[in-house]
């Protein structure tokens, strides 16, 4: 895990390569727990690591090989996590096309949605972003759509997307405006859209984007796992149809 700047400045580093304390294998999203930590999902280590936010290792939140953790749930397939501000948080588990979520402790609490083309349910599930008010945002690949639940599942919006069926991501990321940010990591294409579904920008050429996030400042951050960057593009705010992101 790498930490930097907003400039671009790198500020530190943690976790090597491995499966014992404070080490990795595929470690694949990042996620804010309240305002004190850092969530990492450590992917072929089945985990998901806290860290403070100088990037000093607090342990393991969540051990999703844990006998207890399988017995209420099985097997979880973790493709993407996602946290609010009070720091509760949600991971979406490819395995069974499911939102697990978590209290700030690490203690699963429910189980939302399920495998199935109805609203509210999913086919493909590999997106997942929380809004300001807790609100969950998913894409689905399979059934190409994006959904907004509120935090009891219950289905407030969905759209259709423009993407193909694969294997590769769709991150997802969505502001204090309620503006939503999705890209296709195989065709490159990035949108964003308002709180309806309107899009507001669109944009295309990234080289595998896999992560989204918004800025305070209101830009958007993409990492490109094939370039191996990560770009800050700029948003302008009230369009009156869809435009470029500037870079």
């Amino acid at each position: 895990m790498r930490r930097y700047e907003k400039r671009g400045a790198w500020l530190g580093e943690a976790g090597t390569l491995g499966s014992d304390a404070g080490q990795m294998r595929k470690p694949t999203a990042v996620a804010t727990v309240g305002t004190l930590s850092i969530a990492v999902l450590d992917v072929e280590n089945r985990r998901i690591l806290s860290y403070d936010l100088s990037g000093q290792l607090r342990g393991t939140l969540i051990d999703l090989d844990g006998e207890s953790l399988k017995d209420r749930v099985g097997r979880i397939d973790p493709v993407a996590l996602a946290a609010d501000r009070g720091g509760a948080f949600y991971i979406a588990d490819a395995e069974r096309d499911r939102l697990l979520a978590f209290d700030f402790g690490g203690n699963y609490v429910r189980t939302l949605g399920g495998y199935g083309a109805r609203p509210g349910s999913f086919r493909g599930l590999c997106g997942l972003a929380v809004s300001r008010h807790g609100d969950l945002v998913t894409t689905e690949r399979v059934n190409a759509r994006l959904q907004w639940l509120d935090p009891g599942g219950r289905v407030l919006g969905t759209w259709a997307l423009p993407v193909s069926p694969g294997r590769g991501g769709l991150p997802v990321a969505v502001d204090d405006s309620a503006r939503i940010a999705v890209a296709d990591e195989l065709s490159g294409q990035l949108w964003v859209f308002d709180r309806h579904g309107r899009t507001l920008a669109a944009t295309a050429g990234l080289k595998g984007p896999r992560g989204l996030a918004f800025a305070r400042d209101g830009s958007l951050l993409v990492t490109e796992a094939a370039a191996g960057r990560v770009r800050r593009l700029a948003l302008e705010s009230q369009l009156e149809g869809a435009a470029a992101p500037k870079e």
